[in-house]
């Protein structure tokens, strides 16, 4: 499994190939089996960036916030 860095915006649309909705990126997985998708964890060290997420800079300018994939992997299995 090959992963291209891609944009994914939670309100607006996607205006070139690197930039989806959130709609499009759950679409993206709504056919992938559980088995395949941690195939994909497995084929990705644990501390590689995986999501960066920008605060909404309540306290000064927006930050981001990188997640490895491990840290997403947990999120996932916690929320099962």
């Amino acid at each position: 499994m090959s992963a291209k860095p891609r944009i994914i915006v939670f309100d607006g649309e996607s205006t070139d190939g690197d930039i989806m909705t959130m709609e499009e990126f759950l679409r993206l997985g709504s056919d992938l089996d559980l088995d395949t998708f941690e195939e994909g964890f497995v084929e990705n060290p644990d501390e590689d960036h995986a999501l960066i997420i920008f605060t909404t800079g309540s306290t000064g300018p927006p930050k981001p916030v990188v997640h490895t994939s491990k840290s997403v992997h947990y999120l996932m299995m916690m929320n099962e």
